[in-house]
């Protein structure tokens, strides 16, 4: 124990360090984390374990209690870097902590969006599972192994937006490269196949999604670890993914679609990676960036053009993750019309999709029901129109589908009447006698859709508008009056 004179001279020293590592200034912070671990490491090993259980004790609830982003960074960086002897006295706390921590509030409040806190997070849990290692005790083993390898995992689903644009893509990667390190450093006697097949094919997804950095850093993961030596146990179809992916990637240039898509689209034959790549393949064909939905359509339309036999089970896959993720996922929301309409654009995918009768119950109908709550949620209406002339295909649905255009030609934005005219006559010159629309009219149609004046007068169009629903067979929409 140190006499007394000395730890004034500490104490003093350790509330110059606590005032540094909240600054807001992250250099400070920075260099005042590596301080106050080597001040730890040199100063700490001969006092008694209840007062340094009591100095992070104090960092937990402050951590805990603030709302304050550069003020948690600290504390939590602070955190990850205490040594061995200290952070094995409150280990579960810690973790409890950083883990509440790393949950994305439900409702953003304003200034709320806390990313780099979050991305913090996973940086501290992975120096804590460096310092403690997997040969420490039984009781930090089964806390590296749960609740540290969930949180990892959920970071990886993390999507947060602000004006910077998608923020969470630095949590994301923090927690791939987390992901990495506890793979090829837990041993296999506490590896279990659960924690490859999940880290595998969540790492899987991020390869294939919107953000190039992220799908290079991904990609190179995965590469790398089903080739790293020594293997890593429990790798299911290791030789299939050996032969998709080369073991030298010199030639791989990680960060262009063209050059890593072909290779992550072959997951879709392996049945566990499915979901998660048809998840990210969903946020890439939808993204706004031209040349990445572009390449990212092609691929996979192409892949699914010499697959048909799967395009069934895709659309099951692909309903199924729309229905969840597009309840409050605001990156899965914006990607959803555009997703569809570049899958159901390719006239392979609409004859199994849409089409048949089975197809129209298990996938059209719900597809059109998807896209209506999203288009009353999201105000997107000239986003969901290359949908909406895509599902007229779907015999079932074809009349309800024409109902609900025929309600765009009829709003008082010109740009929408506009807009679904144009594209109602690209698609029924291609495909109208595969509609409901009685084939005697349909020349009629076309000419009304391409000739009329839709972008006139209200009153005008809306006249046009139920001239059109006539020849078409459907009854015009009726205008509600406002009380």
């Amino acid at each position: 124990m140190l006499p007394i004179t000395q730890r004034d001279y500490l104490e003093s020293w350790q509330l110059l360090l606590d005032a540094s590592i909240v600054d807001e200034k992250s250099a400070t912070r920075e260099q005042a984390t590596i301080a106050f671990a080597k001040f730890c490491d040199a100063y700490y090993k001969t006092e008694p374990a209840d007062r340094l259980a009591s100095l992070i004790d104090n960092y937990i609830k402050e951590m805990r209690d603030t709302q304050i982003e550069h003020k948690a960074q600290g504390i939590v960086s602070a955190l990850g870097a205490l040594p061995l002897f200290m952070v094995e006295l409150r280990l579960e706390e810690i973790v409890s902590v950083i883990d509440v921590k790393t949950v994305v509030p439900e409702m953003f409040a304003v200034g709320y969006n806390h990313s780099e806190l979050r991305r913090d997070c996973i940086r501290a849990l992975v120096n804590i599972v460096q310092t403690v290692g997997f040969e420490h005790a039984a009781k930090s083993n089964e806390i590296l192994c749960g609740p540290v390898f969930n949180c990892y995992l959920r970071a990886l689903e993390e999507y947060a937006l602000d004006n910077r644009g998608d923020i969470g893509s630095w949590v994301r990667e923090a927690s791939i490269h987390a992901l990495y390190a506890f793979l090829t450093k837990c041993p296999s006697t506490l590896l279990t196949p659960q924690h490859v097949q999940n880290a595998m094919i969540a790492i899987a997804k991020q390869s294939v999604e919107r953000i190039d950095k992220i799908r290079a850093v991904a990609g190179k993961t995965f590469t790398s670890l089903i080739y790293h030596e020594p293997q890593i146990p429990y790798l299911d179809n290791r030789q299939e993914l050996q032969n998709i992916f080369p073991r030298d990637t010199t030639e791989v240039l990680w960060l262009f679609p063209h050059h890593t898509f072909p290779m992550f689209i072959q997951l879709l034959g392996i049945p566990v990676y499915v979901e998660h790549v048809s998840a990210g393949l969903i946020l890439s064909v939808g993204a706004p960036t031209e040349s990445l939905h572009t390449c990212a359509s092609k691929i996979l339309n192409d892949y699914l053009k010499t697959h048909q036999t799967f395009i069934e089970t895709f659309g099951t896959v692909v309903l199924k993750i729309l229905k969840e993720k597009t309840v409050k996922d605001t990156l899965f929301i914006t990607s959803t019309f555009q997703f569809l309409a570049e899958l159901l654009n390719s006239s392979a995918n609409a004859k199994v999709l849409l089409v048949t009768e089975d197809s129209s119950t298990a996938f059209a109908e719900p597809i059109f029901n998807l896209v209506n709550g999203l288009t009353t949620q999201t105000k997107k209406h000239i986003d969901s129109i290359p949908v909406y002339c895509t599902l007229m295909l779907a015999p079932k649905i074809c009349k309800r589908v024409l109902s609900k255009l025929v309600v765009y030609l009829g709003m008082v934005c010109v740009n929408i009447r506009r807009e679904t005219a144009l594209k109602m006559y690209e698609t029924l010159l291609v495909y109208g006698d595969q509609t409901a629309i009685p084939e005697e009219n349909l020349d009629e149609v076309l000419v009304c859709l391409s000739e009329e004046k839709w972008d006139g007068e209200l009153d005008e169009a809306r006249q046009i508008r139920n001239k059109l629903c006539t020849l078409m067979g459907i009854k015009p929409p009726v205008t509600k009056v406002k009380k």
